[in-house]
């Protein structure tokens, strides 16, 4: 780096392998390394341009340990666009016995240096968490779902409009028994503000309606799912349409059904919300509402380190993906 002045050109990858005589995937391992740390910075088909005399910047994301499955995805995406922007990544993953002075002390760096990003804590810890951050000194950003009285940075999915292009699918197929299940944990500040917005959403169907699995905290969604579902299902008449309000919940109505001979669509029709990945090579591949998980990381990750405004909300837009696990009623 000595050799190079504050936003030169570095070498490129044929002239390290070149240098240093070893393989492409190492040296472009390393310069992903470099850039991560602050001392490059990426430039898409330019290359890498030295970064001196600039202080380094942070981010750090606060997450639930058990979510690793379905935001492993997520801290990935927000790990290379902070390497691509040469900021240096942190995941803190928490457990259940954590305390908001643990989640506080994970954090390796000075108010200054580092930025906060909270994703998929229950709500009572994320309001407890926020005033412990606004009191040290730092400052956060919400990733999807927020407090109902929140009022700081926020980033996030427009659960109306999703809804909207549920019922709108559902209603064109000739669904009315439309039954929304509320598959994961009541805690968790998602579930608090999806739940929310469809109860208001629900009203202009009188044949629809919601109904909770009881999920507690830290536990499987899929498998409460998959009891309720048996209950449900145990008394006359079916919904014709049903939506989890998680991919894990769709995927356990699915697996009821297809263990009790129940037909999707023919039967029910069954729509994911919020889909896992590979919801789409399933037996019965579903219809699903889903939002971009990269524009959502890359504008938590842009918008944390902006200092202007010091409040906001953005939202982004979730399309449907029709696929064959919904048809028109058969009744």
């Amino acid at each position: 780096m000595h050799d190079f002045a504050d936003g030169e050109r570095f070498y490129s990858e044929r002239e390290l392998i070149k240098k240093l005589k070893v393989s492409q995937p190492t040296i472009r391992r390393a310069l992903l390394d470099l850039a991560g740390e602050g001392y490059l910075v990426a430039s898409p088909r330019r290359g890498f341009f030295v970064r001196k005399n600039t202080p380094k910047k942070h981010i750090g994301v606060l997450t639930p340990g058990y979510q690793l499955t379905p935001s492993l995805s997520r801290v990935e995406i927000m790990a290379n666009a902070c390497r691509e922007r040469g900021i240096e990544f942190h995941s803190y993953y928490l457990h259940p016995d954590d305390s908001v002075e643990d989640a506080l002390k994970m954090i390796r760096n000075k108010p200054a240096d580092e930025r906060i990003i909270l994703m998929g804590l229950d709500a009572g810890f994320t309001r407890a968490l926020i005033e412990k951050l606004k009191s040290s000194g730092y400052i956060y950003l919400i990733v999807h779902y927020v407090p109902p009285d929140h009022s700081g940075r926020s980033v996030g999915v427009d659960e109306e409009a999703a809804f909207n292009m549920i019922f709108h699918h559902l209603g064109e197929l000739g669904h009315k028994r439309m039954l929304f299940m509320v598959s994961e944990p009541v805690e968790l500040t998602a579930t608090i503000q999806r739940t929310a917005i469809l109860e208001k959403q629900i009203k202009a169907y009188p044949d629809a309606r919601i109904v909770s699995c009881e999920t507690k905290n830290w536990t499987s969604s899929f498998d409460a799912t998959y009891v309720k579902i048996g209950e449900i299902l145990k008394q006359k008449p079916w919904p014709t349409a049903i939506c989890p309000l998680s991919g894990a919940g769709a995927w356990a109505v699915l697996r009821y059904c297809m263990e009790h001979g129940i037909k999707i669509p023919r039967d029910i029709s069954l729509v994911c919300y919020d889909p896992l990945s590979g919801t789409e090579l399933l037996p019965i591949p579903l219809t699903s509402l889903s939002y971009s998980e990269v524009e959502l990381t890359e504008a938590a990750v842009d918008l944390v380190w902006d200092d202007e405004p010091k409040s906001f909300r953005k939202l982004i837009m979730p399309a449907l993906t029709v696929r064959a696990s919904t048809g028109p009623v058969s009744e």
